[in-house]
């Protein structure tokens, strides 16, 4: 990987790149750094949006940089206080293959950065001031909530994994000049408690306000899963259904911004990749972790025998694009195969045979048939009804499956494809990672000496259950061959 730094430049000191004055200083270019040195100098990576307008690259001639790169950059440098940065026009390699080696090392660049630094649009990050200063008794405005819904940089890919490798992440408006800066600990808090205001204020749900406002819903996603975990603690499933409701220009950059938030490595790779080896790399580093929560995306099967448990190597779509708790979905390798740990392993069963407790956890979750609903309002609804009912919601919230349903003692399945006729199915519902509301689920179909794998979503009691209803499930891979 090829790391340099934008610094002062010392009028003693020869350069061989361009230097550029900004905010009354001259700065220039460094030599290539020994990422593991100790005199790698204290720096401020700075996270922005490109947007579609170009300009001239002063460090780098023969390329074009986003018109937004000096602005941003200025209100940086004006409002930091630190006296190196790394920002992608200047220091990212211009070779391509020594710019792929450092894109897919941005987990490790921005993971090392004493503090990120976000630069809005003025709009957005007055928008961000008055939500934070939000208290009791003042009336939530609609104005607030959609001026941060505009703001390109929450819808990027590239700036998820940015602020979750960050030590230290703070928002700043592009025109800001007096050095106030927005803790991302104190926006969380801000943001909560302003939506909910909103809520009780419009007499709305948790779902109409998501369709109301996706891109903050994302926005309060990233900031929750930056304070709430590590890049140790984030499972491959949370990765991904946090990066596919982004965008990106290029699916290339999409693996990127998910390897970076995997792991904190510098990229040896010494050629250019394809789509197919970045997913490969997703998985294989997830596997490296111990977590095969990726095997909960949408994709169809890969085809190949022995992996047929597991996606295809393309961009990998979660099941569902809800914000998804826990580390991992905990594997280890054997000879002959993968071992599951601590799954549930539950069978089909006829409606009517959910618990009340299963049954609970999603009316509760869907305020269905209304928020709060009584004990006896729960039972006298049937399990058809509220699986129905689960199944639109779910729709909505990105699940494309087939519509086919499997009910259990404990809850509901929905899958992501029909399980053939005649076929017998268990289902395995991790605990080490899982909704709110229930957990991912792999149904496992068998017929004779074939074995179908089917990623879904279940609803109902799962990892609160007692330790005692846990397993180890056993995956056949012995004749995998990549």
């Amino acid at each position: 990987m090829d790391f340099r730094l934008l610094v002062k430049h010392k009028p003693d000191t020869p350069s061989p790149y361009p230097s550029i004055v900004l905010e009354g200083a001259l700065w220039t270019l460094t030599d290539s750094l020994d990422i593991h040195s100790d005199t790698v100098p204290k720096y401020t990576c700075v996270s922005y949006v490109w947007g579609y307008g170009r300009a001239p690259n002063p460090i780098h001639p023969s390329i074009l940089m986003s018109d937004h790169t000096l602005p941003v950059l200025r209100s940086a440098i004006r409002n930091s206080g630190f006296d190196a940065f790394w920002i992608d026009a200047f220091c990212v390699p211009v070779d391509p293959i020594r710019k792929g080696a450092t894109l897919e090392s941005m987990g490790f660049i921005y993971g090392r950065a004493t503090k990120v630094v976000a630069v809005l649009a003025p709009r957005s990050f007055v928008a961000l001031k008055q939500m934070y200063a939000f208290k009791n008794g003042d009336v939530p405005s609609k104005d607030v909530l959609d001026a941060l819904e505009s703001e390109v940089w929450i819808k990027s890919v590239w700036t998820y994994q940015e602020v979750v490798n960050s030590a230290g992440t703070y928002f700043v408006g592009e025109d800001t000049m007096d050095g106030e800066m927005l803790d991302c600990v104190n926006f969380l808090n801000g943001i909560g408690f302003y939506q909910t205001k909103y809520r009780q204020h419009t007499g709305i749900n948790t779902f109409e306000m998501r369709k109301l406002y996706p891109n903050l819903d994302t926005f309060e996603d990233l900031a929750a899963d930056w304070i709430l975990a590590s890049y140790a603690e984030r499972s491959a499933l949370e990765i991904m259904t946090n990066v596919a409701r982004r965008s990106y220009d290029d699916p290339k950059n999409y693996f990127y911004s998910m390897i970076g938030a995997l792991i904190q490595k510098a990229s040896k790779r010494t050629k250019a990749p394809s789509i197919e080896s970045l997913a490969e790399t997703f998985m294989a580093l997830s596997e490296e972790k111990g977590d095969y929560s990726f095997i909960f995306s949408s994709l169809p099967r890969d085809t190949r025998p022995g992996l047929e448990w597991r996606p295809r190597p393309q961009q990998l779509p979660s099941v569902l694009s809800w914000h998804v708790d826990g580390e991992a979905l905990v594997g280890v390798r054997e000879p002959n195969g993968i071992r599951l740990k601590d799954m549930l392993v539950m069978k089909p069963s006829a409606p009517g045979t959910v618990s009340f407790f299963g049954k609970d956890i999603i009316c509760r979750w869907l305020e269905y048939p209304r928020a709060s609903a009584s004990k006896e309002e729960v039972e006298g609804m049937s399990d058809t009804d509220v699986a129905e009912r689960m199944r639109t919601v779910l729709g909505e919230l990105g699940f494309s499956g087939s519509g086919q349903i499997f009910f259990t003692n404990h809850g509901y399945a929905f899958l992501q494809e029909d399980v053939p006729a005649g076929w017998e199915v268990e289902l395995w519902i991790t605990t080490g990672i899982y909704y709110v509301f229930g957990a991912p689920v792999l149904a496992v179909a068998r017929q004779g000496k074939s074995t179908k794998y089917i990623p879904g979503v279940y609803g109902g009691e799962a990892a609160f259950l007692p330790k005692t209803y846990r397993k180890e499930t056993f995956i056949q891979t012995s004749a995998a061959r990549l």
